[in-house]
């Protein structure tokens, strides 16, 4: 989906690098990388929804050592049920982000995912972003706080259908909805530690 929203065409680099990682060196994933913009690369895949994957824990390790080589900051968009050999995904993270939106099935999923990562790799690790907040038909935040037991570690509010344009003419949300780097801000500003408090919870995701 990233592709898509970016306007791109991935390769077969990163499905070869997670099933074979004998095949997969620095060089390979920098072939396999697209370029966004001179700051951000995309290493990403598009198969065919009968594909039949073989995805090794060892290749999962593999690809993320390579990727630690050569990057700074690393975010993995995991795919859901969390089989186990992106399992290292998980442990390997110093946070994982769980996004939801205001509806009932957000937050059901929500607290699966929150209990799966807190299984695999412990407390402390989750939090969550609620998506498109305050949207029309959407649950109310303060039912969606009572649900989680907490208020969201971050919210975006529903920035209309700028950002539904955005994914259909394949461009970056940023360049057609001003507001949304606005509200992003924090979120980059916790990755990078730019500005981050001493104990900023998002400070890095799987940095160096």
């Amino acid at each position: 989906e990233t592709a898509v929203m970016l306007g791109v065409r991935p390769g077969p680099g990163l499905r070869i690098a997670l099933e074979n990682p004998m095949r997969a060196d620095t060089l390979f994933l920098e072939r396999a990388a697209i370029e966004i913009n001179e700051r951000v690369c995309l290493i990403s895949a598009d198969e065919d929804l009968d594909a039949q994957l073989d995805i090794t824990e060892a290749g999962v390790r593999h690809v993320l050592g390579l990727l630690r080589q050569r990057f700074n900051y690393i975010v993995v968009d995991l795919p859901v049920p969390l089989v186990p050999a992106i399992h290292p995904v998980i442990t390997l993270s110093r946070h994982v982000l769980v996004l939801l939106e205001a509806e009932v099935t957000g937050l059901r999923n929500a607290h699966a995912l929150r209990a799966a990562v807190t299984n695999i790799a412990g407390k402390g690790r989750v939090f969550t972003l609620l998506n498109r907040a305050n949207r029309a038909g959407g649950l109310p935040t303060a039912t969606i706080a009572q649900a989680l037991g907490a208020k969201p570690d971050m919210v975006i509010p529903d920035l209309g259908k700028g950002m539904t344009q955005a994914v259909n003419l394949g461009i970056p949300a940023l360049q057609h909805v001003s507001a949304l780097r606005r509200h992003l801000a924090p979120i980059v500003r916790e990755i990078t530690g730019v500005g981050a408090e001493r104990n900023g919870w998002f400070r890095r995701l799987l940095g160096r």
